[in-house]
């Protein structure tokens, strides 16, 4: 469970995965256990809502519904790649910032960035954590949200396969379903990488 880049005082923890994995699950866990957390999708959520951000967003979809937006990207390459254009300058800003800050600070801080290899943003950490689970549980994750199936398959595809995650991660958490078991798992994880850095 060693981390390969470990010139760092303090552990700078990123964690990824496929949509409904489990990566807001393991970031609650980094939080109790002291970390200082950040989640790439709630910064979505505060540049989706800037009003330069919503004044594009919505000339290029004529909306600014969240839902209807998802179902749009996931299923249109070009409308992805134009909303990612607008907000992911912003979301990689602010992690760079929150990093900049716990570094500065000697805090251990993570991250849930499900983007993560995609974006090419490993060398902002010093240890990545990528979630894995069976394709099945994600899929009835999402639709247990009221994510269609169109949709859900969309959002996969926007990601690396999980295998290319798992082969460049430090450290890789199986998640089958089983939450004691996955948060038992983490908890030892948020151990072992303190003790590491």
């Amino acid at each position: 469970m060693a981390a390969k880049n470990n010139t760092a005082k303090i552990p700078i923890v990123g964690i990824t995965g496929l949509p409904a994995s489990g990566k807001s699950t393991a970031l609650k866990v980094f939080a109790r256990a002291g970390f200082r957390v950040a989640s790439a999708d709630d910064i979505a959520r505060i540049e989706f809502a800037r009003p330069r951000a919503r004044r594009s967003i919505k000339k290029i979809f004529g909306t600014t519904s969240r839902r209807r937006i998802a179902r749009a990207v996931f299923s249109d390459e070009k409308k992805r790649r134009a909303l990612e254009r607008i907000v992911h300058p912003g979301i990689i800003k602010e992690l760079q910032r929150q990093v900049c800050r716990a570094r500065r600070r000697l805090e251990p801080f993570a991250a849930e960035v499900p983007l993560l290899f995609e974006k090419k943003l490993s060398k902002l950490f010093n240890t990545i954590v990528t979630i894995i689970s069976p394709r099945r549980l994600i899929m009835g994750r999402l639709a247990s949200k009221g994510i269609s199936r169109r949709t859900a398959v969309g959002m996969i595809r926007a990601h690396l396969p999980q295998a290319r995650k798992a082969a460049m991660a430090d450290i890789i958490i199986r998640n089958d379903g089983n939450r004691k078991k996955l948060s038992a798992a983490l908890k030892r994880v948020t151990k072992v990488i303190s003790k590491v850095e």
